[in-house]
């Protein structure tokens, strides 16, 4: 049972004198009177051009989103751009906050299912990169609307700290907010801490021998994964281009790992055309390995061996 009604809502930042336009066409702003607003729904938003260069907030995103996925800025900057229209589609008192047909909050699962997308973590996860506060383009905000009863809406509503609260009104059952402005976006493929890679061997041991016999058991590894696995070694060489033998015994540690990680279910095989992606990414980097490298410990879980050593000696 929930102590606090309170309901939140997601809401563009500082929508009136960003994006409104008043009944006549023009720009609204932040003492624009309601009155003097479009009462019904809007037929298009103030959106400001930058043209071919990049705004500041764009290259934040660019800069927070990378480490997310492929293209994960697109995605990011993409969906913002339908939180307008989704704004925009309310009447004038309801305008900016993100709503469903019936003026409730949606989570954002219920946003992916308005857009239609199968991909419900990347949007949460675009949501939490909005929200942040060295982006501000959208927050979290207590919704001033009247919700209505859990029994009739369908459970849409999340009280404060996002709790399910059947029954009371203002506190839906359904899916909780995962992000408040002050969330840190949590690295893909390692979202949680208790949720590790195996260790995988010693010092100077990276082989897919280190697993136990268990590990080895989880996942069926034939022909077809070891010539997958050659493969996408061969063309990440020819992405990040290893300056020696030292950066070439580096990505075969991280590619051992990577296997190993496989075998025990931790990564889909699928994981490979994903680093095949993330090298790409490193194209425009000055040092294309180190880029490389710093991926691989954020969204593939590799552990250098000298850390690995480290850790080993903590224990």
């Amino acid at each position: 049972m929930c102590e606090d009604d309170t309901v939140k809502a997601y809401r563009i930042v500082e929508w009136r004198q960003r994006y409104e336009v008043t009944e006549k066409g023009k720009a609204a702003t932040a003492d624009t009177p309601v009155e003097n607003l479009r009462k019904s729904p809007l037929p298009y938003v103030r959106f400001k051009v930058y043209g071919h260069v990049h705004g500041p907030a764009y290259r934040k995103i660019i800069k927070r989103a990378w480490m997310n996925g492929q293209a994960m800025e697109l995605a990011v900057f993409g969906l913002f751009a339908k939180l307008l229209e989704l704004a925009a589609n309310q009447t004038n008192q309801f305008r900016g906050w993100i709503l469903d047909e019936k003026q409730q909050p949606m989570t954002p699962r219920q946003i992916a299912e308005v857009l239609d997308v199968q991909e419900v973590e990347t949007v949460s996860k675009a949501l939490e990169i909005l929200c942040e506060p060295a982006i501000g383009w959208v927050e979290i905000m207590e919704f001033p609307g009247t919700p209505q009863d859990s029994s009739t809406d369908g459970g849409r509503l999340w009280g404060k700290e996002g709790a399910a609260c059947g029954g009371k009104k203002g506190t839906l059952t359904g899916e909780p907010f995962k992000n408040e402005t002050e969330t840190k976006v949590k690295v893909n493929k390692s979202e949680t801490e208790d949720k590790q890679p195996p260790a995988t061997g010693g010092e100077g041991s990276d082989s897919a021998s280190d697993l136990s016999q268990e590990g080895s058991d989880s996942v069926s590894w034939g022909l077809d994964e070891r010539r997958l696995r050659v493969f996408t070694y061969e063309v990440v060489c020819q992405i990040v281009k290893p300056a020696g033998d030292s950066d070439r015994t580096t990505l075969q540690h991280i590619f051992n790992q990577l296997e190993n990680h496989i075998k025990t279910g931790f990564f889909e095989i699928g994981v490979f055309k994903e680093v095949e992606e993330a090298a790409r990414q490193c194209t425009s980097a000055k040092n294309r390995m180190a880029m490389f490298v710093a991926i691989a410990k954020e969204r593939f879980s590799y552990q250098p061996r000298r850390e690995r050593l480290l850790r080993r000696a903590e224990v």
